[in-house]
């Protein structure tokens, strides 16, 4: 356990190192990999199928073979998160690829008339996404070890911008608990350059999350995502019925940051394990005026 609180002071330790920066990319990864880790509060490195990818890229160790896994949702009706990933364990290590996507599209945009109405005066149509390549390597039994090389770009109309970086992060089982520890954009002051020749910063995150396991039925969950000077929250628990040992209920709670506000949101959600099959469902409450939730549904498949 020593060992384990040496790497959470290490984590630590490396935000200090952190810059402010101006102008962030808002990275598509944020809502979540998949129904499941949403509904855990967005939990990193504790999904077994290939959208580890999109969280902590040590957690492939989960891989028995081949998964493939299918995500999508939509937001206040207009905003489509989409991904799709694919890994495949070897006696080399474990590798993967995965894709996701933010888009709205022919967003409108409105003005005044002469006649002091409010008329459409054009539309937009906006894209964010990153694609992931990402390897997985068993160091021993219970420490696993992973690294993704990210390409980010963005379209809004005519602009667009692309720019690259890297993840990594390591898995630590110790008995009952199991750590995540993973570095998001490592590579410092690194940016997406767009076409009208601005630019934004990939903010580098460090991100620290804690299973424990009190018995075969109850898990706990709790993680700190720290991003510049602010550090977010989340905390989770779950419960796998004896009696139904594929299912697997849910309850989350995190912090999230728009822009210099934060806010709180709670999560329920169920997931079932099939074998071949991993379904997931998520409800998320959200404070916006026309739409009180979110559902989100995912579908993984291991061959």
């Amino acid at each position: 356990m020593k060992k384990l609180i040496g790497y959470f002071i290490g984590a630590l330790l490396l935000v200090t190192t952190a810059p402010a920066v101006a102008n962030e990319f808002q990275l598509a990864t944020d809502i979540g990999a998949n129904a499941r880790q949403i509904a855990m509060g967005t939990i990193d490195g504790f999904s077994k199928d290939s959208t580890a990818i999109f969280e902590n890229p040590a957690g492939l160790y989960h891989i028995k073979s081949k998964s493939a896994s299918f995500f999508t949702a939509t937001y206040l009706n207009e905003v489509d998160y989409n991904n799709m990933s694919f890994a495949k364990k070897t006696r080399f290590g474990t590798f993967g690829l995965g894709l996701m996507k933010v888009s709205i599209s022919d967003n409108p945009v409105t003005g005044v008339d002469n006649a002091g109405e409010h008329v459409l005066v054009d539309s937009f149509t906006f894209n964010n996404w990153v694609l992931k390549t990402s390897y997985e390597k068993s160091i021993r039994p219970n420490i696993h070890w992973g690294v993704s090389f990210n390409t980010y770009g963005q379209t809004l109309d005519d602009t667009s911008g692309y720019g690259h970086n890297f993840d990594t992060g390591v898995i630590i089982i110790e008995g009952k608990n199991t750590i995540s520890l993973a570095v998001k954009n490592l590579s410092i002051n690194q940016n997406i350059t767009f076409s009208d020749g601005s630019k934004e910063q990939l903010t580098t995150q460090y991100v620290a999350g804690i299973k424990h396991d009190l018995n075969t039925e109850w898990s706990l969950y709790g993680q700190y995502k720290f991003k510049e000077e602010n550090s977010l929250f989340s905390a989770a628990v779950s419960y796998t019925p004896y009696f139904a040992p594929y299912c697997e209920l849910l309850a989350g709670y995190k912090q999230v940051s728009i822009g210099n506000i934060e806010k709180d949101t709670t999560t329920l959600g169920f997931s079932l394990d099939l074998n071949t099959f991993k379904v997931a469902y998520c409800y998320e409450k959200s404070e916006h005026i026309s739409h009180n939730s979110t559902n989100y549904f995912s579908v993984a498949i291991d061959f």
